[in-house]
């Protein structure tokens, strides 16, 4: 079948199951609404950039902005859902007689957090919403009519083959440059690379007969867990240390210490973690795997 034609099938089909969430999301009784809600939308604009020679360019940007808009709009509130998952873990950072510190923490992150939920329910039910993405569906259902692009009539097998090539040599020419100094704008840029050419294997793997790709793809989610978990790790960083600077203006000794041991022990753990990545990026990036995912452009 076409490339453009499957694609936006799989386009569709994504918003509808991003969409599907949303009163979970104005409810606010579970946080796995929202996460599931982000990375349908993820997947989606992912795929739009990996199929950037599928629909005219002027439409992908105007789809991926908008698509972007949508998950910008709950960063703040997932940020803050980071927290409360890993609740178990940050107390583990602290000793018996700090950690009343991190119940008063996560009290006081727990007002934010409410505001924020306040924010994207007002967001997912206002009209202005539900119209940029009821207009997306739209255009989606009329946009086998749009100018043909370079590849929107080539084989989807062919387009999506070449798709996961470019990504893996992408992230094996990242992984030539990191080490245990990189910094963590270099992690993000990789991260981006795995899940772009994990949701590609998601999606289209199916199309190739080659079982090895359900090996890379496995490899892909450990990596990519690990990944996540860095990425966390570095915001819950950023934010305690500007929240400690708050809790040194108002002179709340007890609480400033335990973000202090909040802090050094996420950054322990961000160390360990980034040699593990070092580790699987390794098996990940050997010849084989080159070998197995170069076939698929062909």
């Amino acid at each position: 079948m076409p490339a453009r034609e499957v694609i936006l099938k799989v386009l569709t089909r994504l918003l509808a199951c991003a969409r599907r969430n949303e009163l979970g999301i104005i409810q606010d009784e579970d946080a796995d609404f929202l996460h599931k809600y982000r990375v349908r939308l993820r997947k989606t604009r992912s795929l739009l950039s990996s199929f950037n020679d599928v629909f005219p360019d002027a439409k992908t940007m105007e789809w991926r902005k908008k698509l972007g808009d949508f998950s910008r709009a709950t960063n703040p509130l997932r940020d803050l859902d980071v927290f409360f998952l890993s609740r178990e873990t940050l107390q583990e950072f602290l000793p018996i007689s700090l950690r009343p510190g991190l119940d008063v923490f996560l009290e006081k992150l727990s007002k934010a957090r409410r505001k924020e939920a306040l924010k994207v329910a007002a967001l997912v039910k206002s009209a202005s919403y539900n119209a940029v993405a009821t207009r997306l569906e739209t255009q989606w259902r009329e946009a086998l009519t749009l100018d043909a692009s370079a590849a929107s009539d080539l084989p989807i097998s062919k387009v999506a083959g070449k798709a996961i090539t470019k990504c893996f040599c992408r992230i094996r020419k990242i992984y030539t440059q990191l080490d245990i100094q990189s910094p963590d704008e270099t992690v993000h840029t990789l991260r981006i690379e795995c899940k772009k050419m994990r949701y590609l294997l998601e999606s289209f793997g199916r199309l190739f007969s080659n079982r090895d790709l359900e090996r890379i793809n496995l490899q892909l989610a450990k990596l990519q867990n690990r990944l996540g978990r860095y990425n966390d790790i570095s915001i819950q960083q950023v934010y305690l240390l500007e929240f400690s600077k708050k809790m040194t203006r108002n002179r709340n000794d007890r609480l400033t210490l335990t973000l202090g041991c909040l802090i050094g022990g996420l950054h322990h753990e961000q160390a360990i973690l980034k040699k593990k990545l070092l580790d699987s990026l390794e098996d990940f990036c050997r010849c084989e795997n080159a070998r197995l995912t170069k076939a698929l452009a062909k």
